[in-house]
């Protein structure tokens, strides 16, 4: 079996590209051409020998359509995206371009060019936006109102591949992605903040790390679980649109007690009412760790309620949850390693 993906430099695609390997898939996959330090996840984790890699920037609708013909893959993973959703107020063209209009290029070219190959896209938990309060869990059925140009470039997502399913009657089969986190995260992401900054904070005397919204919940899952589920659907389900969740919402101040711990630091609290802002201060050492500064609140930072695998999870069966702690776990070691 021939698989290729579209963005295979990042968390995910760097991840998918590992489990397909693992699975005995011929693996192409595409890179940003500039991109800089494009190839280290790669080639921590010992694959960018094994896999066919092609240069392809969204836009590039000829250099797109010479590697489909080339390769003439059975499955396609569109991983390439812009996914900062903060970021994303200050380009809202740009994302709209690399988001949706990447996805209706890869999607002409497929129907032009290979129309029986199955393809994943991948949207975003970002399409639903803060909900009532009433609104315990998300589902593919689910009020979609997103607050960010970024979310709304995911929701047009969805939309698209319903309208090329119905009507040219491609096998597309839409993600709608959780956050999911890994040591291979992007530093802006407060996962990866999180671990990065207190090994850095622990092992090398740096500044104090800085948070905002600690109070703020998502749904958090493992981005390789993630992955698997990704191959297994386009092996066993339907082509259609589906949640990829936990159902289990945890706190950024979650995250912060699981690292502090599997670092082994113990930490007091200290409160500023005037600043508005929170310390966390080592017990034995007596430095400031984290400043927390809540004097504000971004819209990415608002809660969301988790969401609902029971239509994934009904295509391929049950599958183990990486507990939050594992995760952290992980991402903690990972980044230790790397010093």
């Amino acid at each position: 079996m021939r698989s290729l993906i579209i963005g295979a430099t990042g968390q995910d695609g760097s991840l998918l590209a590992e489990h397909l390997l693992n699975k005995g898939f011929e693996v192409h996959g595409t890179f940003r051409k500039g991109s800089t330090d494009k190839f280290w996840r790669l080639l921590d984790l010992n694959i960018y020998k094994s896999i066919n890699l092609h240069p392809y920037n969204i836009g590039s609708e000829m250099e797109l359509g010479r590697i489909l013909k080339k390769t003439m893959p059975d499955y396609i993973f569109m991983m390439a995206a812009e996914s900062f959703t903060h970021l994303s107020f200050d380009e809202p063209n740009h994302y709209l371009s690399i988001n949706t209009g990447g996805t209706i290029e890869l999607l002409e070219a497929v129907r032009n060019l290979c129309p029986e190959s199955k393809v994943f896209l991948c949207s975003s938990s970002e399409i639903f936006g803060p909900q009532d309060n009433e609104i315990r869990i998300l589902d593919e059925k689910s009020l979609t109102i997103p607050i960010n140009p970024y979310g709304i470039s995911k929701l047009a997502i969805g939309h698209f591949a319903r309208i090329y399913r119905d009507q040219f009657k491609l096998n597309l089969y839409t993600g709608i992605l959780f956050p999911h986190e890994s040591p291979y995260k992007s530093r802006e992401f407060v996962t990866k903040k999180i671990s990065r900054g207190l090994v850095r904070t622990k092992f090398r005397d740096t500044e104090p790390m800085v948070l905002r919204g600690i109070n703020m919940s998502r749904d958090w899952g493992a981005a390789r679980d993630y992955v698997q589920w990704m191959l297994e659907l386009l092996e066993k389900g339907n082509p259609g649109e589906y949640v990829f969740a936990t159902g289990i919402n945890s706190s950024v101040r979650d995250l912060l007690e699981l690292s502090l711990s599997t670092l082994e630091l113990e930490i007091v609290e200290e409160s500023d009412l005037v600043k508005n802002r929170i310390s966390f201060r080592e017990i034995k050492s007596g430095k400031i760790l984290i400043e927390s500064d809540s004097s504000h609140t971004m819209l990415n930072s608002l809660t969301y309620p988790p969401g609902s695998n029971a239509k994934l999870f009904g295509q391929i069966g049950n599958r183990r949850l990486t507990p939050l702690r594992e995760i952290v776990r992980e991402m903690i070691e990972k980044e230790i390693s790397w010093l």
